[in-house]
């Protein structure tokens, strides 16, 4: 959200009120970030506690805390209540399904019935892997995954994905922009049945994390703000990941200047 700020004027965050959650909100969310609060006590913020080896950088375990957010009866009338009402005054909405419970069957039920609203990063992780998968939304404007996750969507992890693609067209063209992130290598993008192919930049990396959610707010940006081609969006895609991935953790530093001048440099 910290880097969702740098990009857009103005960022509204649907985010759940208690106790527990305000101290982090308060800590690190921006000054510009309207927050639009869901009150629901039972609903506490996921906490991921990752132990690195300090010598060599390395990720050697992770520990999670409150792994389920789902939300109370009421919770979850007053977030459907505050997306209907709420839905049509944005051109676009932007998801990051963490798969922690909190989009539930009902909230599901009604992105697919305004699914043209909403641009969708759909993650299995740690704590719901196998069970997070993205073809639970049934079309969008955008929808984004890495290799793994799309592999899981389709029942195949031995195919290439150039194949896999071209076999599960009638389910990936039911999406205006279907993105599959392939960390150091690249990514497919599919838009109007054709299938285009972006490599990234960086190919020395210190810490991945965040940065498929760096790549793909940089994307919802410029395909909602701009008139720039697949192939460029996906490129500075790319570098504003890149640029995430060569510090240590999940703070980003950088903006628009710095993804610019990268381009720069590279182009001269």
């Amino acid at each position: 959200s910290i880097f969702l700020e740098r990009l857009f004027k103005k960022v509204d965050l649907i985010s759940i009120k208690n106790n527990f959650n305000d101290r982090f909100y308060k800590k690190f969310l921006g000054k510009k970030i309207n927050k639009i609060t869901i009150r629901d006590e039972n609903s506490k913020m996921t906490i991921k506690n990752r132990f690195v080896n300090h010598y060599r950088g390395e990720r050697l375990y992770q520990i999670n805390y409150n792994d389920s957010q789902t939300l109370s009866t009421l919770g979850n009338s007053r977030l459907i209540s505050y997306l209907k009402k709420s839905v049509k005054q944005y051109d676009k909405i932007i998801i990051f399904d963490f798969g922690h419970g909190i989009i539930n069957s009902d909230t599901l039920r009604f992105i697919n019935k305004n699914s043209q609203s909403f641009l969708i990063n759909c993650q299995s992780n740690s704590s719901n892997f196998g069970f997070n998968i993205a073809s639970k939304y049934k079309s969008g404007h955008t929808i984004c995954m890495d290799e793994m996750e799309f592999r899981l969507c389709v029942r195949d992890n031995q195919n290439s994905i150039k194949l896999l693609i071209k076999e599960n067209l009638k389910f990936i063209n039911k999406f205006k922009y279907f993105i599959i992130t392939m960390g150091k290598e690249g990514c497919f993008i599919i838009n109007n049945k054709k299938i285009f192919f972006i490599p990234t930049i960086y190919k020395s990396i210190k810490d991945t994390t965040g940065s498929g959610d760096i790549f793909f707010s940089m994307f919802a940006y410029l395909i909602t703000s701009s008139k720039l081609g697949i192939s460029e969006i996906a490129f500075l895609s790319h570098v504003s990941g890149g640029l995430h991935s060569i510090n240590e953790g999940n703070v980003s530093t950088h903006n628009l200047k710095d993804i610019f001048r990268v381009f720069e440099n590279l182009i001269k």
